[in-house]
């Protein structure tokens, strides 16, 4: 109850948030490598120790040939089990604006500052790791570090603030899809669990949504479809087996479906308010996530719908009924039953590869009556239109690089609707039967 009230009570302090940002500005741009970027990391340690966390360590790595430092801070809890606060300090070395990079570093400082006051049911780790702008070379050696204790990992959260010209939305959590264990062809997500135990530890004010509200229930699907640019540091927890999820101020969306740059206000007062709510938020995020008893085994299927976690198998289930109306419509005409059978053992194949996808691609062409026009038909198809188009586009920038389905997955879907677009119509109705006979 008393860890529950110092939560509740918990706000970052704009002002501060505000006067470390400023200073973190005035190094200027800090590459992987670089003194200035040393002199960061130093900055971040000696701030998190101020805030009360005295074990807080600055060390200095060497990995595959690259030299950086780590800053890692330690808050025991009932348990050794471990969550893991993490961003980096690094920048592009010819960032022309490192602002983002101090707000989140700023941000990170002030949530040290709140978790100090509480003994939490696991061990938190609050870190900057190097090489967030390179390959997660700092993360990756801190994960090495641990040796057998990875297992103990049970989620990771990357909190990762905004630049000034793209300051101003609500914070929102994401799922990356990232290669899993192996680095192989195999795609990688956190686990429902962990999601419904974040978004529970979320208040409805200020508002907090999974990716962009408006089109997530499209989002969802893309990162599964396509394998998008993955964060350094959420890719090497997802390689390890950990779960990682991100909260930022930029939804997926406006990164690998449209322009990166959201137009906002860059009024001073009005980022430092956004990066108190995002900090508030992070840290009640985390708070949920420690809060409930995981399981060991993670269910990676799910759908995410306002605040709801969906489970893999409603989806599959919800499918499925999707296809009874035009079975049971068919069902006195063995030529269009057996046409409808064909389409729905590719459909339900597909669907229980991938229900997500599926069930986005599949539910409207499902539900179209087999009497109706291929135009009506046509237009049921417009989620799988958009689903691919926004691969296409995504894949011309750069911002896609494949496909997470294989090829006989989407030769299946596309055989599935195929099916359904030339025989759709081919039985007249009553009013169009007696309109033929005029």
């Amino acid at each position: 109850m008393i860890a529950l009230a110092l939560v509740a009570a918990a706000a970052i302090d704009a002002a501060a948030l505000a006067q470390t940002t400023a200073t973190l500005n005035a190094l200027g741009p800090h590459a992987f490598g670089s003194p200035r970027n040393r002199a960061a990391a130093q900055f971040v340690g000696a701030k998190l120790q101020d805030a009360g966390l005295a074990e807080t360590t600055v060390e200095d790595f060497e990995f595959e040939g690259a030299a950086g430092t780590n800053v890692v801070a330690r808050i025991p809890g009932r348990s050794d089990r471990l969550l893991i606060l993490a961003t980096h300090h690094d920048t592009l070395k010819d960032a022309t604006d490192v602002t983002g990079r101090s707000r989140t570093l700023a941000t990170l400082i002030e949530l040290g500052r709140q978790a100090a006051r509480l003994r939490p049911s696991r061990t938190w780790i609050l870190a900057s790791f190097d090489g967030g702008e390179s390959r997660g070379e700092g993360f990756a050696r801190y994960l090495e570090s641990l040796g057998s204790s990875r297992s103990l990992i049970d989620g990771v959260l990357i909190l990762d603030a905004a630049p000034a010209g793209s300051v101003g939305s609500d914070p929102v959590v994401m799922a990356p899809a990232c290669p899993g264990p192996g680095g192989g062809a195999g795609r990688s997500i956190a686990g429902a669990d962990l999601i419904t135990a974040a978004l529970a530890g979320l208040p409805e004010e200020p508002p907090v949504s999974f990716d962009d509200p408006g089109i997530s229930l499209m989002t969802q699907p893309f990162l599964r479809a396509f394998r998008t640019r993955c964060d350094p540091l959420a890719a090497r927890a997802l390689a390890v087996g950990a779960e990682a999820l991100t909260i930022g101020e930029i939804p997926f969306s406006r990164t690998a479906l449209a322009s990166p740059a959201a137009p906002a206000s860059n009024e001073a007062a009005k980022r430092d308010e956004a990066g108190a709510r995002l900090g508030n938020a992070a840290f009640q995020a985390f708070f949920g996530i420690d809060s409930a008893a995981l399981p060991p085994a993670r269910a990676d299927s799910w759908l995410v719908v306002g605040r709801t976690v969906l489970s893999g198998w409603l989806i599959f289930l919800t499918g499925l009924a999707a296809l009874l109306p035009g079975l049971f419509a068919a069902r006195g005409d063995m030529k269009r039953l057996a046409i409808r059978l064909a389409y729905s053992a590719l459909f339900g194949v597909f669907l229980f590869q991938e229900p997500e996808v599926g069930l986005f691609t599949g539910l409207l062409p499902s539900l179209v009556p087999a009497a109706w026009s291929r135009r009506a038909l046509l237009v049921s198809f417009l989620p799988t239109a958009l689903l691919v188009t926004a691969g296409a586009l995504s894949w011309a920038r750069g911002q896609v690089t494949g496909s997470w389905l294989s090829p006989w997955l989407w030769g299946c879907l596309a055989a599935a609707l195929l099916i359904l677009f030339v025989t759709q119509g081919g039985k007249k109705g009553p009013a169009r039967a007696r309109r033929g006979k005029k």
